[in-house]
């Protein structure tokens, strides 16, 4: 059987502008990026068990998202997901994350995802209308970078086909562009995106000392620079209605 991760509460109060509670069904993702804050915030440090490199359900989480989502006095909308990617691998055997949008929907709950998966498109027929909204992270136009910074992701080329995908099918989507790694071309991919969205948000690298070193070692410094920050979010701009930025 495979092993599972405790799990005391399926939703938590949720500090992300538009999202009322955060719904996380996994524990740990595959995707290994380099500047995951995860690890930071819950205060994770197993060496034998590096973040990054390991994902489980987490135990009993449908019963209790069940029994939980309909008891909320304040519905409003439910954020899949904070501390993971709702869309892992291992969701396609398992379709955890499927079930808990419909469990949130059955409650009245509106649904907004964030995902780097392509897998996110097998739900387009539940995530249509005014109910959710889908956004793919995007944060580079070169597969390289990529693999350097995000080495368990979907490549960039199958995430911005989803984004086309879920357009088709009448999701209402955004790009997220965070955090902004290397870009080669901002404008072209800017104009890429554009063809397949109408919103984007754009957030910097914030938790620089995870990915100082990675910079540095790669000769990439230039771009944590605010000089280039300002470059891609002006590019954009004239591209798209910028919903939001972080800082």
């Amino acid at each position: 059987m495979a092993e599972k991760h405790p799990c005391k509460t399926a939703l938590t109060p949720s500090g992300i502008p538009g999202a009322d509670w955060a719904a996380n069904p996994y524990y740990g993702c595959t995707h290994a990026c380099a500047y995951c804050y995860v690890p930071k915030v819950i205060h994770y440090d197993d060496p034998a068990r590096p973040w990054g490199r390991f994902v489980m359900e987490k135990e009993n989480y449908l019963e209790l998202l069940a029994r939980q989502a309909p008891a909320k006095r304040q519905r409003g909308c439910a954020y899949l997901s904070t501390s993971c990617d709702p869309y892992q691998p291992l969701e396609q055997k398992t379709l955890l994350t499927r079930r808990c949008i419909e469990v949130l929907l059955r409650a009245d709950f509106d649904v907004s995802i964030l995902t780097k998966s392509p897998l996110v498109t097998r739900d387009a027929d539940l995530l249509r209308g005014d109910r959710a909204h889908v956004g793919v992270t995007v944060t580079t136009d070169d597969e390289a970078t990529r693999r350097l910074f995000e080495p368990g992701a979907p490549p960039i080329g199958q995430r911005i086909a989803a984004l086309a995908a879920l357009r088709r099918r009448g999701v209402s989507t955004h790009v997220f562009v965070g955090p902004i790694l290397p870009i080669k071309n901002p404008r072209a991919f800017a104009e890429r995106l554009a063809r397949v969205t109408d919103h984007a948000i754009l957030c910097a690298m914030n938790h620089r000392e995870r990915t100082a070193e990675l910079y540095a070692r790669h000769g990439l410094r230039r771009f944590l620079s605010r000089d280039y920050r300002d470059e891609v979010r002006e590019v954009f701009g004239r591209c798209f209605k910028v919903d939001a930025e972080c800082t």
